[in-house]
């Protein structure tokens, strides 16, 4: 897969599955025994648990959108700089809902020959998000 090709499917797993919830996308862009490890603390296998996951962020975030504010493609890997935000519609961390805006930015980083279908190899999608949201406003403004 070259880097244009790497660079799109990160960018429609985002703008697609995530900020479309589109989870017909799932099948076409992830391996079937990838394992997501999501920034919220949760880990999911395969495209039932990650379309789970989705649904789960959705549901305590209104209107959630992942916003890619860099974006840097090398040797078969992806690391991206984001910023993720929605209205804080349902319960989560143990803080019921609020409506206020929640957001927090983190770093994503996608060895996406493990996990993207059009490359090589399957299993664990080898992707990290830093915990930045545990300084951000999800502490402490928005549900404070």
């Amino acid at each position: 897969m070259d880097i244009s090709s790497i660079r799109a499917a990160v960018q429609s797993f985002y703008a697609d599955i995530w900020n479309q919830r589109d989870k017909s996308k799932i099948s076409v862009l992830l391996h079937s025994d990838f394992t997501f490890r999501g920034s919220l603390g949760h880990t999911r296998t395969g495209h039932e648990g990650f379309a789970s996951y989705v649904d789960f962020v959705h549901a305590a975030l209104g209107n959630y959108c992942c916003d890619i504010l860099d974006l840097i493609v090398e040797n078969r890997q992806a690391f991206a700089r984001m910023r993720f935000h929605g209205i804080h519609l349902g319960e989560i961390f143990g803080y019921a809902p609020t409506g206020k805006l929640v957001e927090w930015t983190g770093e994503e980083g996608h060895a996406s020959q493990q996990a993207m279908k059009p490359c090589v190899g399957a299993g664990n999608m080898n992707r990290w998000g830093n915990r930045i949201w545990k300084h951000s406003r999800l502490q402490g403004q928005s549900f404070g």
